[in-house]
């Protein structure tokens, strides 16, 4: 009696050898639409997306932890761009000499104190970015229920400040002087931002967009974490969210924020 699997063999080979190829190699992840959906990606390391250039690829490998792969890459890449993310390579992995070389054929000057995981966001930022004709530092963010938070660069403020402007259904909610914004919590009512003045600090603070709240002043904000926070984590719920330090900063503690006490704090 044949097998279910001999039969397939028999009836559609053509189809069989791609339903292997498959389920032993895994379909690629679909293409990401957003660098913040590129960022998630890269963490979770199961599946490199479809549609990604040389250098985004060389950069979700090293994110994943598949340092080889993505040095494979980055030495192919004869550009300034290969030659930055070939130098931070190195410097993961410890080859300072060598990575000094890479920052110097990038025309850059190599970092001091940056922690990896800072390095690794502001260059895939930069070239996601530059591919998809975004202005450089420029964060678009939609909400579940459909409230945009965009950063833009007033003209008329120092160099290194940001303002949010919030919006929805195209009318302007908020505008915030000094904000860059991270991003909304599960139920799509809160926004996480970072205070982005010239000085950046980068702590960070939580407002309800849709309250049109007027959003106190940079300096007079309840204010937490600190410049070395690189990633966050929100409750399934959306009631908090933990801002985590790089492992790097010494002393950096990861710190929880409850939506409620933050937005009632005088």
């Amino acid at each position: 009696m044949k097998t279910l699997s001999s039969l397939l063999r028999l009836w559609f080979p053509g189809c069989f050898a791609i339903l292997c190829f498959a389920s032993s190699a895994g379909f690629a992840a679909g293409a990401p639409e957003t660098f913040a959906e590129f960022q998630k990606s890269a963490a979770a390391g199961t599946s490199l997306p479809s549609g990604l250039s040389e250098p985004l690829k060389s950069l979700w490998h090293a994110k994943a932890g598949q340092w080889e792969k993505a040095h494979d890459i980055a030495q192919e890449i004869k550009t300034p761009a290969g030659s930055w993310i070939h130098a931070f390579l190195h410097r993961e992995e410890g080859d300072l000499p060598n990575a000094r070389y890479w920052y110097r054929r990038a025309g850059m000057t190599p970092p001091e104190n940056t922690p990896i995981a800072e390095e690794w966001r502001a260059i895939a930022r930069e070239l996601w970015q530059r591919e998809h004709g975004i202005t450089p530092g420029e964060e678009i963010l939609t909400s579940t229920t459909g409230i945009v938070a965009a950063s833009v660069k007033p003209a008329d403020q120092e160099e290194g400040a940001w303002d949010t402007i919030i919006r929805k259904d195209g009318q302007v909610l908020l505008q915030i002087p000094n904000a860059r914004p991270v991003s909304f919590n599960p139920t799509g009512d809160v926004l996480l931002l970072k205070d982005a003045a010239a000085d950046d600090n980068c702590r960070h603070f939580l407002i309800r967009p849709a309250a049109k709240l007027e959003v106190p002043p940079f300096g007079k904000r309840v204010s937490v974490g600190g410049r070395f926070v690189t990633s966050h984590q929100w409750s399934e719920d959306g009631k908090s969210v933990t801002l985590i330090s790089d492992p790097a900063a010494e002393g950096e503690k990861p710190v929880t924020i409850t939506v409620e006490e933050q937005l009632t704090a005088k």
